[in-house]
C-alpha cells in the first residue's frame, strides 16, 4: 500500500486498520524494496469484459506471459483497440 499511497496515506489507513507504524518508517520499507525491472509486455491478448453486466462493456488487455492484466479500455470500439498497440510497440503478438 505504501508503493501506491505513500507514508502519511498508509499511516492514516493503518490507524484505521488498528496497525501503529509511522509514515517514516513506510518510506523506509519502501526505499528498501528492490524493485524489479519493467518489462515491456510482448505477447498480449484481448477479450471483451463488463463493468456492468448488460450495460456497461470495455475491452481488457492482458500480458499472457505474465499472465497479468495490463489495461482496461472504456469501450469495444475497434478504433480504441487499434490505437492501443501504436503506443505500445513492443508488442508484437495479438491474440
Amino acid at each position: 500500500m505504501g508503493l501506491e499511497l505513500g507514508g502519511n496515506p498508509t499511516q492514516r489507513i493503518g490507524i484505521l486498520s488498528f496497525v501503529k507504524v509511522s509514515a517514516s518508517t513506510i518510506l523506509r520499507l519502501i526505499i528498501k524494496c528492490p524493485f524489479q525491472p519493467i518489462i515491456l509486455p510482448k505477447i498480449i491478448g484481448v477479450d471483451d469484459w463488463a463493468f456492468k453486466k448488460r450495460f456497461d462493456y470495455g475491452t481488457i488487455i492482458v500480458d499472457l506471459e505474465k499472465n497479468k492484466v495490463i489495461d482496461l479500455l472504456p469501450d469495444r470500439e475497434a478504433k480504441t483497440l487499434t490505437k492501443w498497440p501504436l503506443e505500445h510497440p513492443s508488442v508484437e503478438i495479438i491474440f
